[in-house]
């Protein structure tokens, strides 16, 4: 995409490469092609500032239309512009370009109106807990029950808590690990408790800055606020074990040594401890073991029906206007996750006002199946011929090249990606991954995904967006 085809004329971009990586994020957490090409692909950033993000709209955006994308996806734009920028900043989307001037002038006089200051890396560090993450759209079932219980339990005698601190929480993806950390952060900072929230990605890429700057005075100060800190929350831990060096991980083990069963640090991560035991020293793995570890389940069939009616009912399409039927479709079709579910009701409501008109607010199973079958018939028909058929279109590389045993640089990059993306999407063993690729060995797949998680994480790589804009197209292929 390119921003001149988004934007209205005669306003000047400075953006560019950002509206580029905002794109490939948004389009990556919006898998519908059809929300994603009349709403989100047509918002450019025309201006930043050290608070918040200012997007221009196109021009078929109405107040009404930027009223529904900061209803229903003001959590993933926030997100986006987190990893784009690597800090969290609001987001104000304007429909004409004058409105610029005022913006940019308002923020003149903002920052005139301010101390001066030095914006140290502590500063990335505040104000990081989500306002709208809270208990009250957090919904609650018998599989995520533990998990709650321990969080409300901190919230209401932190003193006592700090015994089973560090707090370890896992689960899969997408099971609400994150939306639970910023619940119990909200709660705690209403009784003036210091909270940390710390994403792994941008602690790594702070803390390895640090180390090669050698600058003992911020270390020290950087160390000094993750020890404070009433209550510290870790996010995606598992991401610590990807390429990072033995200094930085020493850092981390520093933190949680010095936190011990003195103040609350709570982690959360895709895998369990045990499954990271081949990833860190024997030493952070037995401080992760001192506390106590949690997991949330799998939702089963009760708790996803509860899933369900929580979020019709949060999006204005009450549980009673529903068929049975329709339900059930939803909850046999989208129940790998509870982002996979989020994103099949925010279709449907998207279409809200429409089977207002035509069934009286109505759910039923054939409106519901029509709206969201091309969705699942993307997701249900992808198989590894699939995956390697757009990588190749992507590298402009032979399929025979990719699945064959060539050597060149760009060959081995692309199929080293066709590999990860098939592990990622399809789960599929090695050994059958490896029969698609000149049947390959195990170790030799394996090799190849850690390769690319790997390049996912390191800042100077592409890598990430990369697979992005693959999964993007092939979720949206006709």
């Amino acid at each position: 995409m390119q921003v001149k085809n988004s934007v209205k004329k005669n306003v000047q971009i400075n953006f560019v490469e950002e509206n580029k990586e905002f794109w490939k994020r948004i389009s990556d957490k919006i898998q519908d092609k059809m929300l994603f090409d009349n709403m989100l692909s047509k918002l450019v950033i025309v201006h930043v500032d050290e608070e918040r993000v200012v997007f221009l709209a196109g021009s078929r955006i109405t107040e009404t239309t930027i009223k529904y994308i900061n209803n229903f996806f003001k959590d993933d734009i926030e997100e986006a512009l987190r990893a784009v920028f690597k800090q969290p900043k609001a987001y104000e989307i304007i429909l004409n370009s004058s409105q610029i001037k005022n913006v940019k002038s308002e923020t003149k006089l903002t920052n005139n109106n301010k101390e001066e200051k030095e914006n140290t890396l502590e500063n990335n560090y505040k104000n990081t807990i989500e306002k709208n993450k809270t208990f009250d759209n957090y919904v609650e079932s018998v599989f995520n029950t533990d998990a709650i219980r321990i969080g409300k339990n901190i919230i209401e005698n932190l003193q006592e808590a700090n015994e089973f601190s560090p707090v370890f929480i896992f689960s899969k993806s997408g099971l609400g690990k994150t939306h639970l950390l910023h619940a119990i952060g909200n709660k705690l900072i209403e009784q003036n408790i210091n909270v940390i929230y710390v994403n792994s990605n941008s602690f790594t890429n702070d803390v390895s800055r640090l180390l090669q700057e050698n600058n003992q005075t911020k270390i020290k100060a950087l160390k000094d606020m993750f020890y404070n800190a009433d209550v510290l929350m870790f996010d995606d831990f598992q991401s610590f074990s990807i390429g990072n060096k033995k200094s930085t991980l020493q850092f981390v083990f520093n933190i949680l040594d010095a936190r011990l069963n003195k103040k609350m640090t709570i982690i959360c991560s895709d895998k369990p401890i045990s499954l990271l035991k081949n990833s860190f020293d024997d030493r952070l793995i037995s401080r992760l073991s001192a506390g106590l570890s949690i997991e949330i389940k799998k939702p089963d069939k009760n708790d996803l029906d509860k899933i369900l009616d929580f979020l019709t009912g949060v999006y204005g399409m009450p549980s009673e206007n529903w068929e049975n039927e329709a339900k059930d479709y939803i909850t046999r079709n989208f129940s790998s996750s509870i982002r996979h579910m989020l994103g099949a009701i925010k279709k449907m409501s998207f279409y809200k006002s429409k089977i207002t008109k035509t069934t009286n607010s109505k759910y039923t199973y054939l409106m519901v199946s029509k709206i969201l079958g091309g969705l699942l018939h993307n997701k249900q028909n992808i198989t590894p011929e699939t995956i390697i058929e757009f990588v190749s279109k992507y590298y402009k590389i032979s399929k025979k090249e990719i699945m064959g045993g060539g050597r060149r640089k760009e060959v081995v990059l692309a199929r080293h990606i066709a590999i990860y993306i098939i592990r990622e999407e399809l789960k599929l063993p090695l050994e059958k991954i490896g029969s698609h690729f000149n049947n390959r060995d195990h170790s030799t797949i394996t090799s190849a995904i850690a390769k690319i998680q790997k390049e996912c994480y390191e800042p100077d790589k592409n890598t990430k967006n990369v697979i992005a804009a693959i999964s993007h197209d092939i979720y949206n292929r006709k």
